[in-house]
């Protein structure tokens, strides 16, 4: 095995962690995309990233000037104005009209200047955006290829590590199959994926080559907003999950008896039911009693606002808004509608990141299913557990169980550490809820069904007596 590479960080924890490390430092990266796949935004994100850490940039414009770029990146919270001119230095690259008119074009020009940063050490990052329709200003496709060759070269000679944008398909490969070459010319290639399911913009990345270094070729999915390029976090092969035998009170005393007293803590709990069968209330009550307790509390509430489950507990004397207990919840309302699964991954994970909860109720987590399709919504159902069982968070996720839904809780049942299931029982004209565990890993628990009840005075649990369910309060 040969001496490992060097590598050059983009500054993207899940791209970094694709390329084992970054990007291959003095060579040259490929980016293809589709028109909006953000070629020109992960390239400038990935130099800004370094200019900030010390590493002088230069963006060469072949497509749009340095004002047109500046106005557009403003937008973003790492805006590369203030570096602009200094760390970061554009330099226009664009072909005149009359070089192109007559014929009389080459890179000569790009190439000295180029050389000319390399050499002082004024620029050790360079981006081309756009480099294939520069080159395509040339005759043909054998001087195109030696031109692209040459340029290589000269940047490599003074270890400039190079990112080269390119456009392509919505499947990542290059438009013209006569600029294949450049994918063979550069050292590693990173495709920009895009396609639309039902009605959402879902959009993936994915390394294709890493020439000289071992690299993850999954498809990572990413979103674009006011932080840039922003990648789901990749799946790890090794799952480091922290460890526990304290139990976290439910927020019901007679399921903490059930329980050995409460779910562990750092494990997650899947309760699932159908519409109605108090699913809500239960994780509500987890959420309260945390709070109580002065653990911070967030609480994801999908196609409902956080404020209506706030108003419907008010009525089981769960008051999420008292004095004592508002200040540690924090609630975040999320629509499943026209979003991608993992759009709410990384919005749940930013708002992690700002809160930095002790537990966290998701209600219910079947939400990401909703028009989207069932493989990935599964993965990304299973990662978010992950995530929060390796931060050590003790999580509560609600499933709404339907007939004709692709969920099923046994979907995250793997990462699961409990697993409720609440169902209606009907007995003559009256109909009830009643509560099973199907497991809970670490805990000697009853395996009988037991009688839910809802009241103004919270939710009780009971042995079912000659099978007749008690009636209370409708509440999911």
């Amino acid at each position: 095995m040969g001496a490992r590479i060097p590598k050059f960080s983009t500054g993207l924890e899940s791209l970094d962690h694709l390329t084992e490390g970054g990007l291959p430092a003095g060579r040259a990266t490929l980016v293809v995309g589709a028109p909006g796949a953000g070629k020109t935004v992960v390239a400038l994100q990935i130099a800004v990233a370094a200019a900030r850490r010390g590493v002088p940039g230069i963006l060469v414009t072949l497509e749009e000037g340095e004002d047109e770029i500046l106005a557009n990146a403003a937008s973003f919270t790492w805006d590369p104005s203030d570096i602009a001119g200094r760390d970061l230095m554009f330099y226009d690259g664009r072909a005149s009209i009359e070089a192109m008119v007559t014929g009389d074009f080459d890179l000569d020009g790009l190439i000295a200047g180029l050389g000319a940063l390399g050499e002082s050490g004024s620029a050790q990052c360079v981006v081309l955006d756009g480099l294939d329709q520069l080159l395509g200003n040339l005759p043909d496709l054998p001087r195109r290829r030696a031109e692209m060759y040459r340029l290589l070269q000269t940047l490599s000679r003074y270890n400039m590590t190079t990112i080269i944008t390119a456009k392509g398909d919505d499947d990542g490969n290059i438009v013209s199959s006569g600029e294949a070459f450049m994918q063979f010319a550069a050292q590693c290639v990173v495709a920009l994926r895009r396609r639309t399911t039902t009605g959402a913009m879902v959009r993936t990345l994915q390394v294709l080559k890493y020439r000289g270094s071992s690299f993850g070729g999954s498809e990572v999915p990413y979103i674009i907003d006011e932080d840039g390029v922003v990648p789901a976090l990749v799946g790890r092969s090794n799952l480091e999950h922290h460890l526990s035998r304290e139990r976290v009170p439910t927020g019901v005393p007679d399921l903490d008896a059930i329980l050995e007293g409460g779910y562990i803590r750092g494990s997650a709990a899947v309760i699932s039911g159908a519409p109605g069968t108090a699913k809500t209330t239960l994780g509500a009550s987890f959420a309260r009693a945390a709070a109580a307790r002065g653990e911070r509390a967030l609480y994801v509430a999908f196609d409902e606002s956080y404020g209506q489950v706030v108003l419907d507990m008010q009525s089981l004397g769960l008051h999420l808004n008292a004095t004592d207990v508002a200040p540690n919840i924090t609630g975040l309302s999320l629509s499943a509608l026209g979003v991608t699964a993992e759009e709410h991954y990384i919005a749940i994970r930013r708002t992690l990141e700002r809160t930095q909860p002790d537990v966290v109720v998701i209600d219910p987590v079947s939400a990401l299913f909703k028009g989207y399709e069932s493989v990935r919504a599964r993965g990304v159902a299973e990662r978010l557990v992950d995530m929060l069982k390796s931060r050590g968070i003790t999580t509560v996720l609600t499933s709404l169980v339907e007939p004709d839904s692709d969920f099923s809780a046994s979907s995250i049942s793997t990462l699961a550490d409990a697993w409720l299931s609440l169902n209606y029982v009907v007995v003559g004209n009256a109909r009830g809820r009643a509560l099973s565990v199907i497991k809970a890993r670490g805990t000697q628990h009853a395996h009988e069904v037991f009688n839910l009840g809802l009241s103004r005075a919270g939710v009780r649990l009971s042995p079912m007596a000659e099978g007749r369910p008690e009636c209370g309060l409708g509440h999911g």
